[in-house]
C-alpha cells in the first residue's frame, strides 16, 4: 500500500468541508424530534461541552499536521478524527427532543452552526482550491483555529435549562426595547434643540439628526413613547414575577416520572410561548421606532402601533392564568391602557 500523498490530504479536507456544509443545512432546518420525553438540559449542555473540548483538541492537531510543510501520514488521521467529532456533535444536537424547550434548542443550534461553519473555514484554509468565498471566507488557519476554540467554549457557557435560556433572551429583548426608547427620546430632544444655536460639534461627532417635527409628528412620537414604556413595564413584570421565580426543582423531585415529564414539557411550552410573543412585541416596537422618523408614514405607524398593542395584549392573556389576584388586576389595567393608547392614536389619525 502506497503512502498517502498531499492529494489525499486535499481530498479529505474537501470531503470534510462538503460534509460540514451539508450539516449546516440540516441544522438550519426547523426539524427537531417531536418527543415529549423529559430530557435533562444540564446533561445535554455538559455532554456538548465535553464534545467541544474534544473538537478544540482536534482543531489544534489538524492545524499542526496540515500547516506547511504538511505531512500526509499525520494529517489524514487528524482530519478524520475531527470529522468524527463533528459528526457526533451534529447528530447529538439533531436528537434533542422538543420537550427540552424551543428557546434552549435554538441557542444550542445557533452555537452548533458557529462551530460547524468555523470548522469548515479551518479545513477550507488548507485547501489548494478553496470553496467559493461567498460560501466560506477563510481567514487563514491560525485565526480560524482560534475561532473554532472560541466557538467550542460557547458550548460550556450555554444555559442549563430552557428557563435560563428564556431569561437570557428576554433580557436581551428588554435591552433592545430600552435602546429604542432612548433613540426616540433623542429624536424629540433634537427637535426641541432646533431653535438653539448650533456650534457644529454634534455634526462632527455624528450626533446630529437634523430633523424638524411637525406638531402632529411630535404627538405621535409622544404617544408611541407611552406605548413603549407600557411594554417595558409588561416585560419587567412578566420576567420578575412569572419567569425568574419559577421553581423547576419542585417538578424534578416528583415521584411520578411520567407526571414530571408532562409538567416540564408544559412549562417549557409556556416559557417558549412567552418568548415567542416577547420577540414579536420587540420586533414590532423596533419597526415602530424606525417609522417615527420624519417623514412619517401614517399607515406604517398605525400598523405597528396596532401590532405592538395586540401582541402585548396576547402576552397578558397567556400570563393571566398563572397570575395572583393582585397581579390579575395589574394585568387587566395594563390591557386597558394598551387599548386606550391604540384608540387614542386612531382618534388622532
Amino acid at each position: 500500500m502506497s503512502a498517502p500523498s498531499n492529494s489525499d490530504v486535499q481530498t479529505k479536507l474537501r470531503a470534510l468541508v462538503d460534509m460540514l456544509l451539508g450539516y449546516l443545512k440540516e441544522t438550519n432546518s426547523s426539524q427537531t424530534l417531536q418527543s415529549h420525553e423529559n430530557v435533562d438540559g444540564e446533561a445535554i449542555v455538559n455532554d456538548l461541552g465535553k464534545l467541544g473540548l474534544i473538537l478544540a483538541d482536534n482543531a489544534t492537531k489538524v492545524t499542526i499536521a496540515c500547516k506547511p510543510p504538511c505531512l500526509p501520514i499525520s494529517a489524514i488521521p487528524t482530519i478524520e478524527a475531527m470529522g468524527e467529532t463533528l459528526f457526533r456533535i451534529s447528530g447529538y444536537v439533531e436528537s434533542i427532543p422538543t420537550s427540552t424547550g424551543k428557546t434552549l434548542i435554538q441557542m444550542i443550534k445557533s452555537t452548533t452552526e458557529e462551530i460547524l461553519f468555523n470548522s469548515a473555514a479551518l479545513a477550507n484554509s488548507f485547501l489548494d482550491e478553496p470553496v467559493d468565498p461567498s460560501v466560506i471566507t477563510s481567514k487563514g488557519y491560525l485565526i480560524s483555529t482560534g475561532v473554532v476554540w472560541e466557538a467550542c467554549d460557547r458550548f460550556n457557557n450555554l444555559p442549563k435549562t430552557n428557563k435560563q435560556a428564556v431569561i437570557i433572551k428576554w433580557e436581551e429583548r428588554l435591552e433592545l426595547l430600552k435602546d429604542v426608547i432612548l433613540e426616540i427620546k433623542k429624536l424629540l430632544n433634537q427637535d426641541d434643540k432646533q431653535g438653539d444655536e448650533d456650534d457644529g460639534w454634534d455634526e462632527i461627532f455624528g450626533e446630529s439628526i437634523n430633523v424638524t417635527l411637525s406638531t402632529k409628528e411630535k404627538e405621535v412620537i409622544e404617544l408611541s413613547l407611552k406605548l413603549f414604556d407600557l411594554v417595558k413595564k409588561l416585560f419587567n413584570k412578566t420576567l420578575k414575577r412569572y419567569i425568574v421565580p419559577l421553581d423547576l426543582s419542585s417538578y424534578n423531585s416528583s415521584s411520578e416520572k411520567g407526571e414530571t415529564d408532562g409538567n416540564m414539557s408544559k412549562i417549557n411550552q409556556t416559557l417558549d410561548q412567552y418568548m415567542d410573543l416577547c420577540k414579536l412585541i420587540s420586533d414590532d416596537a423596533d419597526e415602530l421606532g424606525t417609522s417615527l422618523y420624519p417623514p412619517q408614514d401614517s399607515m406604517a405607524v398605525e400598523s405597528k402601533v396596532t401590532d405592538t398593542s395586540l401582541h402585548s395584549q396576547e402576552l397578558i392573556k397567556v400570563v393571566l392564568p398563572f397570575a395572583s389576584q393582585e397581579d390579575v388586576n395589574w394585568f387587566n389595567a395594563c390591557d386597558a391602557q394598551f387599548k386606550n393608547i391604540s384608540a387614542t392614536y386612531h382618534r388622532e389619525e
